[in-house]
């Protein structure tokens, strides 16, 4: 005969065994929050540092020359910030790669069925 700590032995092991696909999928989602927060914040960092160098490099117009000069460094805050949106979607995209596979690979995993206790003779 069953005793109640064997059936409820028998139950937590087997809510932990169908939880576990869940628990797997819940830590790659938390992880790739991490990961996308972080670059987030990377970014806007950088943005801003670059939107600020700008009004400083503009603030510094005072005659033609300096214009010229504004101008010129244009095309090069213009490829920085391109290579820098570049890199930001590729990072974001390899991002959801890594989710993807790794909850491919969560759900791919069957729930393990909890094995009876043994009965006592």
């Amino acid at each position: 005969m069953q005793t109640e700590t064997d059936w409820l032995g028998q139950i937590t092991r087997q809510s932990e065994s169908w939880l576990a696909p869940m628990r797997r999928l819940n830590d790659s989602a938390l992880d790739s929050y991490q990961k996308m927060f972080h670059r987030q914040m990377e970014s806007a960092f950088e943005y801003t540092r670059m939107s600020l160098d700008q009004m400083r490099a503009v603030a510094q117009v005072h005659d033609t020359a300096s214009y010229q000069a504004y101008l010129e460094q244009q095309s090069r805050y213009a490829e920085a910030l391109r290579e820098r949106m570049r890199d930001d979607a590729e990072a974001f995209s390899r991002i959801g790669q890594e989710f993807t596979t790794a909850m491919n690979a969560a759900a791919s995993k069957p729930a393990v069925p909890a094995k009876p206790p043994a009965k006592a003779a």
